[in-house]
């Protein structure tokens, strides 16, 4: 989940400048059925741009370090696994295009693995005036 992003219409999400992305785009990944104290999870970050909603182009791809679940998710109120995706390197070099994330998880027993389907968010960096944020 992305926790800042706009509804766009028709299922479609969006983020821009004014939610903040030069402070990074926070993601949230909360999955009650699968994950559990122990499991690593992996986000795999993926962009098409530079300056193409539609893009085929990657602009940017990065493998995030696991991360460990220290609490089932499962339970109520869990808050699920926060990461804040900095602007720099992994935002800055789209001004136009959309962000396609997913998460891959390894079980605690090291070898059950399982991939989420990608959630989609489109980003722009342009403001109404023409002008770029960051």
């Amino acid at each position: 989940e992305y926790p800042d992003a706009l509804p766009a219409g028709g299922g479609l999400f969006v983020l821009t400048c004014r939610e903040g992305i030069i402070n990074g785009i926070r993601m949230k990944i909360l999955d009650p059925e699968n994950l559990r104290t122990g499991d690593q999870v992996i986000l795999e970050w993926v962009v098409y741009g530079p300056d193409d909603l539609n893009s085929t182009t990657i602009t940017v791809e990065h493998r995030f370090d696991p991360v460990t679940v220290v609490g089932d998710h499962n339970i109520p109120g869990h808050p699920g696994e926060l990461r804040t995706v900095p602007f720099p390197t992994f935002i800055q070099p789209v001004l136009k295009g959309r962000i396609e994330s997913y998460y891959r998880i390894i079980k605690t027993d090291g070898v059950t693995q399982g991939e989420s389907d990608p959630t989609v968010v489109y980003l722009t960096r342009y403001n109404a005036d023409g002008t770029t944020c960051g």
